[in-house]
């Protein structure tokens, strides 16, 4: 156990250094999809956006 906030940090630092490091190749196929989930996302948003600037625009002409 711990007394203090530094030795805290110090024992999870040296726990996380024991983490396995992960390999890119293994994410590939992943990001692929996330980047098109990514792009159906921002065309949602940009038409949300779009949308509300229309409504915007019509309510300063009345």
């Amino acid at each position: 156990m711990v007394n203090s906030i530094p030795e805290a940090v110090a024992v999870l630092l040296y726990k996380n250094m024991h983490l396995p490091i992960e390999d890119e190749s293994e994410f590939a196929n992943d990001l692929s999809k996330n980047d098109e989930s990514t792009r159906a996302m921002v065309r949602q948003v940009m038409g949300m956006v779009q949308q509300t600037q229309n409504l915007l625009v019509q309510q300063q002409q009345t």
